[in-house]
């Protein structure tokens, strides 16, 4: 080969490298990291207004998934007023891959109706789920969420079994596109910080 044809060959080799240095770093970026929860797995089969629901179905997106109940008289009602201000500062084509997700813990008196209409008075695109019993027993297990039934005693001192509370955990949980697990926000968290949390996983959605 002689010394002139190297001449031409040299700046092509270099930009093929560079090319693919680009092209590398590209698909790095792209990669969606590993999960800094793999010990949860966030699953669920349960009901909603329309019929069965699986978190499954929300693959590909970004979901905000919130365990709470309609009878909450203040953590609930604290965190879907947050959650419903972080949608409102995402735009359109964010809210169309974001998933906002309330599951009731108390399927003796939350039906799938019961649990929309409490959601929908923070916000109409708020999802809300429940199940059987044992539905939202796996469902919790699998986001490791806490809850405990605390029957209250009635006028008369009696504790009255149908008259209770449930104390349970508040996280929001965002869930990844890959299914995984992506943050853990507090219910205090501002609706700001929630969006940013959300939307920054948006990059790997489908």
């Amino acid at each position: 080969m002689s010394n002139k044809v190297k001449e031409l060959m040299l700046p092509i080799l270099v930009l093929c490298i560079a090319l693919f240095g680009v092209f590398y770093s590209l698909g790095e970026i792209r990669q969606i990291p590993p999960s800094k929860f793999p010990e949860l797995t966030p699953d669920f089969s349960l009901e909603g207004v329309n019929g069965p629901v699986k978190m499954s179905d929300f693959h590909g997106e970004v979901s905000l998934v919130f365990f709470g109940y309609t009878h909450c008289p203040d953590v609930c009602p604290a965190t879907l007023a947050n959650i419903a201000n972080a949608l409102a500062e995402l735009n359109e084509d964010e809210i169309q891959a974001i998933n906002p997700i309330f599951i009731s813990l108390d399927p003796e008196r939350d039906n799938p109706e019961k649990a929309a209409a409490f959601a929908h008075h923070f916000d109409p695109r708020i999802i809300a789920l429940t199940g059987t019993q044992a539905q939202v027993d796996a469902a919790k297990s699998a986001f490791a969420v806490g809850s405990q039934k605390q029957s209250k005693a009635g006028k008369d001192g009696v504790i009255d079994e149908k008259n209770y509370t449930i104390s349970h955990s508040s996280y929001i949980f965002v869930v990844r596109p890959d299914g995984s697990m992506g943050n853990l926000l507090g219910h205090l968290d501002p609706p700001n910080h929630i969006a940013i949390k959300a939307k920054h996983w948006l990059r790997w959605a489908d």
